[in-house]
């Protein structure tokens, strides 16, 4: 089954050979060996996620080996008459909720559909589960407010709206299929301008552009543009819908057949367990759980830490209702709970007993500990090549030559083996030698500001090129292929309260760089004053977000003053 299953991640799930956290391998193992319940308690963007995709997904893979093959599927209703027909009408299989993810947020929601489209409905994961698995799919479906139509499948208005939904989705698909189809078998030794034009744009943030730079392209670079082309549009795809693999798209299509992975809310789930038109969803997953005890349901509750308090009694009673509707009780053999949290004490080891009802010996805790400073060499010798990290960041920043060029001139300039064989290897021995990896890692224990980090490790306060040439370095430079030290990093915008102009076009306190012939504003002002330095009043300034012209605002006041134009001025 590992060998199996090992195989199909690779097709979305994970790249090839990708290594699994210890945390990962942990909850793979307590779950589908070992028959318990988890909580991962992991690091922010440590993968927590993929602890409980996959032992989950794992699960699901190795039943599907008894599943038998559905019939020949039919052309889409949506496009053939007006009368709604299940998209799994042909299948023969069971089916059932087999993992019900539980999201306190709808935006988390959103961002768990990506994963799964990524894992499930590849064109790689497509290929593999139809040679595999006699065709069948492992569905997923989002289940809120958002999910497309309420109501009954008999309501003809209903139907009417669904099917010019289905059929958007399908443009869109096509659309963007069609795009990237003819950008990769577009691409020959002599590109056309436009095309060219078009490949850079896709491929701007890619050191692969370099190529285009070239009149005539190699069959090797040709392959690889073709490579990170069909890459751009697999990315793209896990934002849409897509209307013929593993999603389910309309609430109609669950309720007849429900996905193997449900994913909603708290707030939806509530809801569904006390309405009838879902009941059928309970109900084949009961019979499911019914037919054969090896069957697991999986509950999983992602941000556990969020059901603290009243509301977390309110959730913990959804919970129980859930179980005792399917069948099962907190103790029951066919219930895997996995969970994760951002930390879990000791009193947070009683919260879990009275959440969910299960005893703690039920539950294997998984922490995740990162690698710390000490596996990266200790040495101050970056500190003195602070003129090395600047020139790197404005070659690769202003792209005056290729990326292998400027890592080449990095790695001499710290007197380090450049590999022209492997760069990106060769980028992270001279950034691991030189000691900044370390000292990195020893600044960031805490979030720092990048201004904090340059001061730090290379006592610049003003020019930030020397941190950005570090940062471009972390994120460039590979070790057997895998990233060095994955970055996450958090911006922070602050909107405008507001913003006050001077009401004199002429003003003579507008910089002579923004000013200009029609200007109709003076200077611009971020916090509230009565005059300007050159006499004349401030009033809100206002713009039409439609066409951009600019107004001005205050509040007018009557006069009998012959002087005051209308009979009044602003204050």
């Amino acid at each position: 089954m590992a060998r199996r299953f090992a195989d199909f991640a690779a097709k979305g799930l994970f790249g090839d050979e990708f290594p699994l956290h210890l945390h990962q391998y942990q909850a793979f193992k307590n779950v589908l060996i070992n028959q318990k319940n988890i909580v991962v308690t992991s690091g922010t963007g440590s993968g927590k996620t993929e602890s409980f995709l996959i032992p989950l997904i794992a699960n699901i893979l190795k039943e599907s080996e008894n599943w038998t093959p559905p019939k020949p599927k039919e052309e889409s209703w949506w496009n053939t008459e007006n009368k709604w027909k299940a998209v799994r009408s042909n299948e023969t299989r069971k089916a059932a909720v087999r993992g019900l993810i539980l999201y306190p947020l709808n935006a988390l929601v959103e961002d768990q559909l990506g994963r799964l489209r990524k894992a499930l409905d590849s064109d790689l994961a497509r290929n593999w589960l139809k040679s595999y698995r006699n065709g069948n799919k492992l569905y997923f479906g989002r289940y809120t407010g958002k999910t497309p139509i309420p109501g009954k499948t008999t309501d003809n208005n209903k139907q009417r709206k669904l099917k010019g939904i289905m059929q958007g989705l399908e443009h869109n698909q096509a659309q963007l299929r069609d795009y990237y189809h003819n950008l990769i078998t577009s691409l020959t030794n002599n590109l056309c301008d436009e095309t060219k034009k078009k490949i850079k744009f896709e491929l701007q943030n890619e050191k692969e552009n370099e190529f285009l730079f070239d009149d005539n392209l190699s069959d090797q670079q040709i392959n690889t543009l073709q490579l990170k082309l069909q890459g751009k549009l697999d990315e793209k795809l896990t934002f849409l819908s897509q209307v013929d693999g593993s999603e389910l798209v309309s609430r109609w299509d669950m309720q007849e057949y429900p996905p193997d992975i449900l994913i909603t809310n708290f707030s939806m789930l509530n809801i569904i367990l006390t309405r009838q038109i879902e009941q059928k969803m309970f109900e084949t997953t009961k019979e499911w759980l019914a037919e054969d005890k090896s069957n697991s349901f999986y509950l999983i509750l992602d941000e556990l830490h969020a059901y603290r308090g009243t509301s977390g009694t309110e959730v913990a009673y959804v919970i129980r209702t859930l179980l005792d509707r399917l069948g099962l009780t907190p103790d029951s053999k066919q219930l895997r709970v996995l969970a994760t949290s951002a930390s879990l004490d000791e009193g947070g080891k009683h919260f879990l007993e009275d959440f969910f009802g299960i005893p703690i010996d039920r539950f294997e805790i998984i922490t995740g500990e990162r690698e710390g400073q000490i596996i990266y060499n200790e040495s101050n010798e970056f500190k003195d090549k602070k003129d090395s990290f600047i020139g790197f960041y404005h070659e690769i920043k202003n792209k005056c030559i290729r990326e292998e060029e400027a890592i080449k001139n990095f790695c001499q300039s710290l007197n380090s083996i450049y590999d022209p064989s492997s760069p990106l290897d060769s980028l992270y021995y001279v950034l691991e030698k030189s000691g900044v990896l370390n000292a990195f890692i020893r600044q960031c224990e805490k979030p720092r500001s990048l201004k904090d980090l340059s001061i730090e490790l290379f006592n610049e306060s003003l020019d930030m090129s020397a941190i950005g040439g570090l940062l471009h370095g972390i994120v460039t430079a590979r070790r057997k292929g895998q990233v060095v030290l994955p970055l996450r990093a958090h911006l922070f915008f602050r909107n405008f309260q507001g913003l006050w102009a001077c009401s004199n076009p002429k003003c003579s306190e507008v910089k002579e760089e923004y000013n200009y012939e029609g200007r109709r504003v003076g200077k611009l002002y971020h916090q509230p004053q009565v005059q300007c330095s050159c006499g004349s009043k401030i009033l809100d300034f206002y713009y039409c977000q439609n066409c951009g012209d600019p107004f001005l605002g205050g509040y007018k006041i009557a006069s009998n003053h012959p002087d005051e134009e209308n009979g009044g001025h602003f204050i």
